[in-house]
């Protein structure tokens, strides 16, 4: 009977070493979170912030098999801390920061149409927090909603990388933007301005603009 009693003693020891390294959290913050510091983000295991949830805290993760969420990242969430507590979190597709990797600055609720991809992230770095004029800029993507493929810029372009395939974009800081139709600012046109809000001024779809996959080139203008 004391053998059988030690077993369930030191099953039950393992089973809680096991919740607590693997415990994941919500990714609105409620439950316990892995890791010490404050909380800046969240890993989910489903796209739109559903699912289990790992909450990252400034540093490094060098292997997510230790926290029992390997290859099972497919959104991430930022914690709403102020324009003042920005941080990037860098994903990897191997263990030790290895193979493809993508940083994020914002909220993505799918990571399925980015370079790391869905179900791929087995290490990350959290950096920050980050001066907030470092965020400035034009965030252009080839996905509406903000997803997919983006460049960042902060002067204008005669032409640009993702050339016809912009689906939506982020204005972060106090810039005027006109975007065109074709190369050196030719063509039919469109300009949006910005704000110096940490998420900046989003549009989400060039769609409804009659605008998508049509961008060449772009007139950039900071205010002061």
């Amino acid at each position: 009977m004391k053998g059988v009693v030690r077993l369930i003693s030191a099953l039950t020891t393992f089973v809680l070493a096991f919740i607590a390294l693997g415990s994941a959290v919500s990714a609105d913050g409620q439950g316990p979170i892995t890791g010490s510091g404050p909380t800046v983000a969240y890993l989910c295991e489903d796209a739109n912030y559903q699912g289990h949830c790992l909450g990252l805290t400034p540093g490094v993760i060098l292997r997510l098999d230790e926290k029992y969420f390997n290859d099972s990242a497919s959104s991430i969430k930022f914690v709403n801390a102020g324009d003042h507590q920005i941080y990037a979190v860098t994903v990897y597709e191997h263990l030790a920061y290895n193979g493809r990797s993508t940083t994020y600055y914002f909220d993505d609720p799918d990571l399925s149409d980015e370079y790391i991809g869905n179900d791929e992230t087995s290490s990350v770095t959290i950096l920050g927090p980050l001066k907030p004029e470092s965020m400035h800029g034009v965030y252009l993507y080839d996905n509406y909603g903000m997803s997919g493929d983006w460049i960042k810029l902060n002067s204008s372009a005669s032409t640009i990388p993702l050339n016809d395939k912009i689906s939506s974009i982020r204005i972060v800081g106090p810039y005027d933007i006109t975007i065109f139709e074709h190369a050196d600012f030719t063509g039919r046109s469109l300009s949006f301005s910005g704000n110096a809000y940490q998420q900046g001024t989003q549009i989400r779809d060039l769609v409804p603009h009659g605008f998508n996959d049509i961008t060449s080139s772009i007139l950039i203008t900071k205010r002061y």
